[in-house]
């Protein structure tokens, strides 16, 4: 973890909660990354993608610690840049990008990929046309982003899910 965010608690309770839980890590752009373990019980991987686990206070304390330390701009918010956002996709390579249904963008069934060189190239010009942060244009997450990634889970079990963009919301101690 970084400097001034103590992982202590959250390892001591990841570790009780989850055999094998290996500490969390931040990367460089202030993000927390969990991996969960292969094994895992379906359940708690459930309950950490979706922010009910044990551990939740910790991880909190942690995501609201960084975005305190690393103030970032909040990404675009509202519908018509994301209509905007979306046209400037598609005008630059990317026909299928879908308009927004509020603040959500659903990919399913477009064909778009996002790994595409098109895609990639698309996003940082039309990121920059409607003032999109760095973070948000590059797909790091705001500081204190929290992604969780579940090992593979034993045969018959769900497939490896990643929960990027878990919220500080989903975090929070209830």
């Amino acid at each position: 973890m970084r400097p001034g965010c103590s992982s202590s608690g959250l390892t001591a309770c990841a570790g009780t909660a989850i055999p094998n839980q290996s500490d969390p890590t931040v990367d460089a752009h202030g993000g927390i990354n969990i991996t969960i373990p292969p094994g895992a019980p379906e359940a708690l991987s459930n309950e950490v993608h979706g922010g009910t686990a044990p551990c939740n206070e910790y991880l909190a304390a942690a995501s609201n610690a960084l975005r305190a330390a690393n103030p970032a701009p909040p990404p675009p918010s509202n519908e018509a840049t994301g209509v905007k956002y979306a046209a400037c996709m598609r005008a630059n390579g990317v026909p299928n990008y879908p308009d927004p249904k509020g603040n959500q963008t659903d990919f399913n069934d477009t064909g778009v990929d996002p790994n595409s060189p098109f895609f990639q190239r698309a996003n940082k010009l039309c990121g920059k046309q409607i003032g999109a942060p760095p973070w948000w244009i590059n797909g790091w997450g705001p500081p204190g982003n929290i992604s969780v990634t579940s090992g593979p889970h034993p045969p018959g079990g769900p497939h490896s899910v990643v929960g990027a963009a878990t919220t500080t919301a989903n975090a929070s101690a209830g």
